[in-house]
């Protein structure tokens, strides 16, 4: 007997949460196992032959949903096969596979084959007991899109109040051109995964977690327009607190305020005087952040 939810949760926020904490609540009073769904790819990218782009990625998620008390999470291939099962043997599909008893969603959740299955709540069918809740924030329906269109736009705040958490980018930091030691602001440089969804270029306050502890930092996102650098998009962190040799390391980059846009200056002069006053800005917001 198992309590189960299903979906591609990408960014997993307040919404999400709200549903997984029902789900854990639920298994608890019952005595049993809480268990996450979710697919190996972006099903809506799959399903409408597009380029995927995600929030977080499947180890993120599953810390996440760990993070919430989850059990257990699995990963299914979400394939042609999957894609066509009909409502029922969905149903079927999750009682003999993954021992459901009980499956949690939101009022638009679909299921089978062209969404033609909708949860029912209290209506219990195929062995299985469905139950409806609300993913309602504060009046407000969140969604996986519009959190991305807010990263879009670069409204990292209104992203982050809606993840119940900052958006972050993990990697391996890589091995720059070395400008901005030249300049006396020494990065860190990562490229992001495939896929992974980039707040607006421009330069932020942010936080860097190294081997578990957290300095404070100031990152720019994009092509670096000054030095004429191509379309690639770079994320270039200065750590405030401590300067080292990073490479091969993994970090994590999370996304607290945005202070700019990114701008080409005249030359390398200008765009120093303006890193040393982003610099005291990010220093600044820290601070008030700190004691507040």
């Amino acid at each position: 007997m198992s309590v189960v939810t299903v979906g591609d949760f990408d960014g997993v926020h307040l919404g999400h949460r709200a549903l997984l904490r029902e789900v854990v609540s639920y298994a608890r009073s019952l005595e049993t196992s809480s268990v996450v769904i979710t697919f190996d790819r972006n099903t809506k990218a799959f399903l409408l032959k597009t380029t995927p782009y995600y929030l977080t990625d499947t180890e993120e998620k599953k810390d996440l949903f760990f993070s919430e008390g989850i059990d257990t999470v699995y990963t299914v291939p979400f394939d042609e096969d999957f894609c066509n099962m009909s409502s029922e043997e969905f149903l079927d599909f999750l009682r003999d596979r993954y021992d459901c008893t009980h499956l949690f969603g939101g009022s638009d959740f679909k299921f089978g084959k062209g969404g033609e299955g909708t949860l029912r709540d209290g209506v219990c069918c195929n062995g299985i007991c469905q139950h409806v809740v609300d993913l309602k924030t504060d009046l407000v329906k969140i969604s996986s899109s519009s959190i991305r269109a807010a990263l879009a736009e670069g409204l990292i705040e209104r992203a982050n109040s809606w993840l119940g958490a900052a958006y972050s980018l993990s990697g391996t930091v890589v091995e720059g051109k070395h400008l901005g030691r030249t300049l006396g602001f020494p990065t860190v440089n990562l490229f992001a995964p495939d896929g992974k969804i980039l707040p607006q270029n421009g330069v932020y306050v942010t936080e860097t977690v190294i081997d578990g502890i957290v300095y404070r930092s100031l990152t720019n996102v994009g092509i670096r327009p000054t030095v004429k650098d191509g379309s690639i998009r770079n994320i270039e962190t200065h750590l405030l607190d401590v300067d080292g040799d990073f490479y091969g390391r993994r970090i994590t980059v999370r996304f607290l305020t945005r202070l700019r846009d990114e701008i080409q200056f005249s030359d390398l002069g200008e765009l120093m005087r303006r890193l040393r006053l982003d610099k005291e800005m990010a220093f600044s917001w820290h601070n008030r952040k700190h004691f507040s």
